[in-house]
């Protein structure tokens, strides 16, 4: 921006017509300062003032002539109209969208399906969801009245009470309770207590909050048709949207846009005209020109097109820019994916319906977004959903899943205000059928909730039970049985590309860092160790860490074994629940069947387990203690060092011989019918 000065005149004569300007300041002798002025008159370079001062000052913007370029101005109205969408932006009507969500969680979930007989707000339920894990649900799930519903009695006396006593032969009380049975919601629940009790809304409120996901909302949400309000209130914001862009397309019309005989509409064309700048055509004969009046096309070239001409056509095809292809095959659709581009879409709880999680096709596919990722990444931590056998979700199912979940634990609010960090927190998704699809975008921490949530990628497996719904001794049937073959070689194809992409990298499961998880039914390092011959620098304390190893730490550590470059092993994956059962059980010879073990051989294990464990935890911090303190102080490939390495190996074989003892004897435990208490740290029979 140029500034300008001239002394002792009223007047001032800038280099150069100005575009705008900025401002005009003027300064006596006998003043320190310079003061604006406003009453000034501008003749394309020149400036007049009214009177003389002895200094101007003038800052003005002049904008540079660009040569006309036809092919240009096709990109720039290509530009603008793909703003469009950004213009008119819909975050408002998805903010609506989603309150609603919350309200109708509120008054028609049902919590009290989760398990057969709870009791909430006064009602018990009869049935369960047939979905697990889910909590709440929208699903019938049929419940009766009790006489515990707060604040309202719902027993009559009854008259006849000596009649009822001689026919049944059994004494009665005078107090009866009505016959009532509900979906077990509250909207359910308040027609019932409204319509048979007569209660009033405060005499309900303590039922309904007790009997709602969203206990805040559901006194205001079970009066309200949520589906009709918002409708209401997505036609407002529309209008607004549309009225901000002076209504090219007659959205208030009540005749509607382009209806026959009625005024003339061409939709695109009137809103590609109304972003241009240069009008829209709302009567049928009037003309939307693609440039502003008083534009001068330069000599040599030709006059652009009409956005829509008199007759009513429009010329759109003449006036963007077509795609360079090199062959005329590809299409819009074939631009590569760019997964931290796409992650930027990524909003949490607030992402909208139409974002899409997208599959990983190839293996050069999940390379590139591991090495696009910008976060420093040490650890692979591998969950599972623990559904049911029948249970096929996707990423985007697990994400809604995981909303509901914050919502039912916390309250509605609360995903909202996690923001980026609510939602699904698996990076990648391993489907029934094999398909690895993206999750949460690589390039953003899974939320405070998920442990070990910096520096590592999240996988998860569809799978948990080998069972399609419930049954009894259910954990029986949660084991890595339920991973299917097409899920086993994706995972060992995500792992290879792992290792590529970081080669030093640690892998392990869930239920390795977190004493709440099962996940992810199989022992990862064992995997890891046999398919891949990889180890790890992780120890047996791993789950007392708060955040995984850091690039740093990760150089000074040693693995926990020297892995051979010997022949790969091959993991034992066990199908089903019998062979898991008795996988390692002698045969007995006399009858063909296994053996099972006494009841003094299980109460000796029952009795010794405890410091079995005890001992392995000392024998694995006496192996530690011995590698950092011997093996890194010699030289790699000395004598000593091999020896030391060697020693370290011994150490880890005898750790290992005496943590599968420990895997065997609670199996066997467990399997007859022991359970352990952890407040007395001790096992005994059911």
């Amino acid at each position: 921006m140029p500034i300008e000065r001239a002394r002792k005149t009223n007047t001032i004569t800038l280099g150069s017509i100005p575009t705008s300007i900025n401002s005009v300041q003027v300064k006596r002798g006998d003043k320190p300062f310079f003061t604006s002025v406003f009453d000034y008159e501008l003749v394309e370079k020149t400036i007049s003032l009214r009177k003389a001062y002895d200094e101007i000052k003038v800052d003005y913007t002049v904008e540079e002539i660009v040569e006309y370029d036809p092919q240009l101005a096709k990109e720039i109205f290509n530009f603008d109209l793909r703003s469009l969408e950004e213009i008119a932006s819909l975050a408002e009507v998805e903010a609506k969208a989603l309150n609603s969500q919350i309200e109708r969680l509120s008054a028609e979930g049902a919590p009290t399906g989760d398990i057969i007989g709870s009791v909430l707000g006064g009602f018990k339920s009869l049935t369960e969801n047939f979905k697990q894990n889910i909590g709440v649900s929208d699903e019938p799930v049929v419940a009766k009245l009790t006489e515990s519903v707060p604040n309202i009695p719902v027993t009559t006396l009854s008259t006849k009470q000596s009649e009822i006593e001689t026919l049944t032969g059994k004494p009665v009380s005078s107090a009866l309770l009505n016959a009532v049975t509900v979906a077990g919601n509250p909207k359910s629940i308040r027609s019932a207590l409204s319509g048979v009790f007569s209660a009033t809304d405060t005499n309900m409120r303590q039922a309904l909050e007790e009997s709602s996901a969203v206990p805040e909302k559901v006194s205001e949400s079970v009066k309200k048709e949520i589906p009709t309000e918002i409708t209401a209130e997505s036609k407002k914001i529309v209008r607004r949207i549309m009225r901000n862009l002076d209504n090219p397309v007659q959205s208030e019309s009540e005749l509607g846009f382009g209806n026959l005989g009625s005024s003339f509409g061409n939709l695109l064309a009137a809103v590609a005209g109304k972003i241009k700048g240069t009008g829209s055509a709302n009567k049928f004969g009037e003309v939307v020109t693609s440039v502003p009046d008083g534009f001068i096309v330069p000599e040599g070239y030709d006059v652009p097109s009409n956005i829509v001409e008199e007759n009513g056509a429009s010329n759109l095809n003449k006036l963007i820019a077509k795609p360079n292809n090199t062959n005329k095959q590809i299409k819009i659709s074939d631009i590569p994916f760019n997964a931290i581009a796409q992650g930027n879409k990524f909003l949490g709880a607030l992402t909208p319906e139409t974002y899409v999680f997208e599959n990983i096709d190839t293996k050069e596919e999940l390379e590139f977004d591991l090495k696009k990722n910008p976060r420093k990444i040490t650890t692979l931590v591998v969950d599972w959903s623990k559904t049911w056998s029948n249970n096929f979700y996707k990423a985007k199912d697990i994400h809604v899943q995981e909303i509901q979940r914050s919502v039912s634990q916390f309250g509605a609010l609360y995903p909202v205000q996690q923001g980026v960090k609510s939602g699904i927190q698996w990076h990648y998704v391993i489907q029934k059928d094999g398909t690895i699809q993206r999750g949460r975008p690589i390039s953003i921490d899974p939320g405070p909730q998920t442990k070990w949530n910096k520096g590592t990628i999240y996988v998860g497996f569809v799978a948990g039970y080998t069972v399609p719904s419930k049954v009894p001794n259910l954990d029986l049937y949660l084991n890595s049985g339920s991973i299917t073959s097409e899920q086993w070689s994706s995972f060992g194809a995500f792992i290879d590309t792992y290792y590529k992409i970081y080669p030093g990298g640690e892998i392990v499961g869930r239920r390795d860092i977190d004493n709440g998880s099962s996940a992810p039914g199989f022992d990862v390092e064992l995997y890891v160790r046999g398919q891949k011959n990889k180890t790890t620098v992780y120890d047996y304390d791993i789950r007392q860490k708060d955040e995984p190893i850091t690039e740093e730490e990760a150089v000074n550590l040693l693995p926990k074994k020297i892995s051979s470059p010997s022949g790969k092993g091959i993991p034992q994956v066990i199908p089903t629940k019998d062979i898991l059962k008795n996988a390692g059980k002698e045969i007995d010879a006399a009858t063909g069947k296994f053996k099972l073990p006494t009841e003094e051989e299980l109460n000796s294990l029952a009795s010794t387990l405890s410091s079995k464990i005890k001992n392995s935890n000392i024998l694995s911090r006496d192996q530690r203690a011995f590698g950092e303190s011997s093996i890194q102080n010699f030289i790699s490939g000395s004598t000593q060092r091999n020896d030391a390495i060697e020693k370290n190996n011994v150490l880890l074989g005898n750790i290992d011989v005496l943590v599968q003892e420990i895997d065997k004897n609670r199996s066997d435990l467990i399997n007859n019918g022991y359970i352990y208490n952890s407040e007395t740290n001790s096992w005994s029979k059911k």
